[in-house]
């Protein structure tokens, strides 16, 4: 784990790089403690799970699944493959991206062309140059919606997704759409 404090417009920023080899089990519990209204989490940490686009779980995905239901982090992740295995043919989602939810209206995510490797480039955009007015209680703005970009992008992404057997993750996977969803349908 490396970290890195920055001030931008008087705010003060954390960057947190992780890497977490596939060998090992859990996520360290801790990692998350540094955690505070600023804080960008981001890394290959081999956490698997279908919400953010992999075909299959793992611990360390559910680890990741409960930091992000906690409260305590939202995923940036668009549920696109982040690493393509050209040993097995596959691409999965192993990059991730976690946000504060104060940090989290002002950051955008996406995913670069390759540059010849087998993970792709993310660029992670924080725009905090708008001023944006937090209150305790947090909720969309439904009339600057955009409902057909919205109902686009829900349905092709539940046309693509498999039924699962576990409910626990189709209610994850099905929260992540939406949120997804909201924020590119969102008219500024």
């Amino acid at each position: 784990m490396q970290g890195i404090s920055i001030t931008w417009k008087r705010r003060m920023i954390n960057i947190f790089n992780l890497y977490h080899p596939p060998n090992q089990g859990h996520l360290p519990a801790e990692i998350f403690y540094c955690s505070d209204k600023n804080t960008i989490f981001l890394g290959d940490l081999n956490a698997k799970h279908q919400s953010w686009g992999c075909s299959t779980n793992n611990d360390r995905g559910n680890d990741l699944l409960n930091a992000d239901d906690n409260g305590a982090l939202i995923f940036l992740n668009s549920g696109l493959p982040t690493h393509t295995s050209f040993s097995y043919g596959t691409s999965e989602a192993l990059d991730i991206t976690l946000v504060s939810p104060e940090l989290h209206p002002h950051c955008y995510w996406d995913i670069l062309s390759s540059i010849g490797r087998d993970y792709l480039p993310i660029l992670i955009n924080v725009q905090i140059n708008r001023k944006i007015v937090t209150s305790l209680k947090k909720f969309w703005n439904f009339k600057k919606a955009n409902w057909d970009c919205f109902q686009r992008i829900t349905e092709d992404s539940f046309d693509k997704r498999t039924t699962m057997d576990n409910l626990e993750q189709e209610w994850h996977s099905f929260k992540q759409v939406i949120i997804y969803a909201s924020k590119q349908s969102r008219q500024l």
